[in-house]
């Protein structure tokens, strides 16, 4: 905790707030200690500001750095878009598996298919279950968010 005992602590604050020191002023920070950790930390702060601005210089190392975190960028967005091609693609193919299942029942609605438990049926049944756990995982980090903004 800084001990705000001297009376100089706004004129030293206002100093570094301005970038504006005078000789005396500066000597004064560096002689007292309730002075001397502001002066330290605009100095620090002053220091990082001028290291940030320099420019890297380009070596072999940062440039073979700089293409390789290119590459994997690009790679990243060519295994997303494969994978969400896959993913459509499971979806087309279940759609369509479902509707060659579903169709025989629409075309003749027969109480007795649906009351025994024919292959039929359970095609049906493990072709919404495959859609509804493939269409869990596409849309879970949504649904995630969804819970996590009404349940807090």
């Amino acid at each position: 905790m800084l001990n705000q005992s001297c009376d100089r602590v706004p004129d030293v604050q206002n100093a570094m707030v301005l970038r504006a020191w005078t000789p005396g002023l500066l000597d004064h920070a560096l002689e007292c200690e309730s002075c001397r950790e502001l002066w330290i930390a605009d100095y620090l702060h002053e220091q990082a500001c001028l290291e940030a601005l320099k420019p890297i210089t380009l070596s072999a190392d940062v440039l073979w750095w700089m293409a390789q975190l290119q590459e994997n960028r690009s790679r990243s967005g060519r295994a997303t878009t494969m994978i969400l091609a896959a993913q459509i693609f499971a979806l087309l193919a279940g759609v369509v598996a479902l509707f060659k299942v579903t169709a025989p029942l629409l075309l003749s609605p027969d109480d007795q298919i649906l009351r025994s438990h024919s292959p039929v049926v359970a095609a049906l049944e493990a072709v919404a279950t495959i859609l509804f756990a493939l269409f869990v995982a596409i849309h879970a980090p949504r649904i995630g968010r969804w819970v996590r903004r009404y349940t807090h």
